[in-house]
């Protein structure tokens, strides 16, 4: 038996009575003072559709401001740690504010997931690399036609554009392996020029 088909009905009637029966019991084991809520009723468009089990809007007593996203699970689900965490990104992205999780767990066994992330799973940030600010240069000294071709997004003045593009289009042609090749990198070439608003010098 599919224990999400089965869990259906349940989670009808919790959804149901989650605001007189859980919010409570939540509000408790968060340590929180609900003061007042309102349930946020949307999906989650991204290229997944993700529908949380219930979704509040909470304002505490204290006048802090959060969502309050709670789910609910009758088996062990191995996966629910990321799933958690993919309702958390799309959630806050959408709302900018700080998000509280919580599983209600309605089984009888003592339950044996993983509720926190390891540290090599938590994103933090990211690095970045701005192409624009390499030396032009220094891609063109390249003997890897992949990196030469990133020439055209570095730095360099307008009035360089076409003593550049010469520049590019005659690494290539030394580096390439193949007339085939080379075609290839000449057609990146020019969708890359685009960028840089240069694809009809890139064409002539």
């Amino acid at each position: 038996m599919n224990p999400k088909r089965e869990s259906n009905p349940y989670d009808k009637i919790f959804k149901e009575n989650a605001e007189s029966i859980f919010l409570p019991l939540i509000a408790q084991k968060l340590g929180i003072e609900i003061d007042h809520f309102k349930p946020i009723k949307e999906k989650f468009q991204t290229t997944i559709e993700r529908e949380m089990d219930l979704f509040y809007e909470v304002q505490s007593l204290v006048g802090q401001s959060f969502m309050l996203h709670v789910e609910f699970q009758s088996n062990h689900d191995k996966q629910m740690i990321y799933r958690m965490a993919e309702y958390h990104g799309i959630a806050y992205r959408k709302r900018k504010i700080p998000i509280k999780h919580l599983l209600i767990y309605l089984g009888t066994q003592k339950i044996n997931i993983k509720s926190k992330l390891d540290e090599n799973e938590i994103f933090t940030g990211f690095e970045v690399l701005n192409l624009y600010d390499i030396d032009t240069n220094e891609l063109l000294k390249s003997q890897v036609p992949e990196v030469i071709l990133l020439a055209v997004l570095s730095n360099y003045s307008k009035e360089q554009s076409e003593d550049i593009l010469r520049s590019l289009i005659e690494r290539l042609k030394k580096v390439s392996k193949s007339n085939l090749d080379l075609s290839k990198f000449m057609k990146q070439l020019l969708i890359l020029s685009r960028l840089r608003h240069l694809d009809d010098i890139t064409y002539k």
